[in-house]
């Protein structure tokens, strides 16, 4: 790629919607959110404390998980674009634990000075002058959570680019490019919330003409959907005439549950199917906004210096013609005629 690509919202439509672009992330989101819900269920109810490390330790996996598959779809992304991406896994696995270990740091520190207001008369005291330092440490916890998500956009094309500390370079492209980026993410942002609002408006109407069809059928099979698929974010609006999920004798019936768990697994695909194309709409965006602001790569500017490799097969022609000719006198020498001795090399 000879030249930084323009932001062009119509070019970041036109490589999101990429059939396995999306069915790879949609792959990883699934795989993400059974993770969550593995944790959530490891998650013991008598031990809080507990259960909210639990609970971030799955939401870290989750966010590796999905980084990984953004990573993969940026390496397909920078391929249509022409430009070089670099076979490393290293940025995946470190840029997440950094930010979410400045999270935690920055939220037990924020916990000691809460809990030294726990000691009675001195702590109360010490404690009302907490805002000069908790303040402070929550805008920290603001900040990285607002880099996680703008990570999501940028992180991958950093690492596919095999950039050597990503976060930093996260960090120093936002400060750069502030104003420019922002503009490219409200973009992405509004393409998103528009994705979810068709999807929300299908939904609402599809469930609208099945209750007034179905009537209480339609609600005693809402009323069987896993529970697994009603932890996926809803878009259901309070529509009037929109069925509501009751049970009752006639909704315990098997035909009733196999059509409850079908219908739930459907509807929760399709939700992550939306989702993951969401996902990769940021991700193609942050692509294109990264090589448009910070310019083509200089592996691709250099690309003439690597010519030498391939020069080398030509430099061996001369010295097979050399070759040749150093065994010429040789042949010469053995064409010795009947009767004659050979020549003594010496004379």
């Amino acid at each position: 790629m000879n030249s930084a690509p323009r932001f062009d919202i119509q070019q970041v439509l036109s490589l999101t919607w990429k059939p396995g672009k999306i069915l790879l992330q949609t792959g990883n989101l699934i795989l993400a959110y059974f993770v969550v819900l593995f944790f959530r269920w490891l998650a013991p109810a008598g031990s809080a404390w507990l259960a909210r490390i639990l609970i971030f330790v799955g939401w870290l996996i989750a966010y590796f998980i999905i980084l990984a598959g953004l990573t993969r779809v940026t390496r397909i992304t920078l391929k249509e674009l022409g430009v070089r991406a670099r076979e490393t896994t290293g940025g995946v696995l470190s840029a997440p634990v950094k930010i979410f270990a400045v999270i935690a740091a920055l939220a037990v520190g924020h916990i000691l000075i809460d809990l030294i207001g726990q000691i009675p008369y001195v702590g109360e005291l010490c404690w009302m002058f907490s805002p000069v330092v908790n303040v402070p440490l929550a805008a920290g916890i603001v900040f990285a959570a607002f880099s996680l998500i703008f990570g999501l956009m940028l992180l991958p094309t950093i690492i596919s680019l095999g950039r050597e500390g990503p976060v930093s370079i996260l960090i120093d492209f936002i400060r750069t490019h502030t104003l420019r980026f922002l503009g490219h993410f409200l973009i992405a942002l509004t393409a998103g919330v528009v994705i979810l609002a068709i999807l929300a408006l299908t939904f609402n109407v599809s469930g609208t003409i099945s209750s007034e069809f179905m009537g209480d059928k339609y609600g005693m099979i809402r009323f069987n959907i896993p529970h697994w698929a009603r932890a996926c974010p809803q878009v259901d609006l309070p529509w009037h005439g929109l069925g509501g999920a009751f049970g009752g004798e006639a909704a315990d019936r098997w035909t009733m549950v196999v059509a409850g768990f079908v219908f739930g697994a459907l509807t929760w695909l399709i939700r992550m199917a939306a989702l993951g194309v969401i996902l990769v709409n940021f991700c193609v965006a942050g692509t294109i906004s990264y090589l448009a602001l910070e310019g083509p790569p200089e592996e691709d500017e250099e690309e003439d210096e690597l010519v030498p490799e391939e020069a080398a097969p030509e430099e061996k022609k001369p010295a097979k013609k050399a070759a040749k000719k150093a065994k010429a006198p040789d042949k010469e020498q053995k064409q010795i005629k009947p009767g004659e001795t050979e020549p003594d090399p010496e004379n």
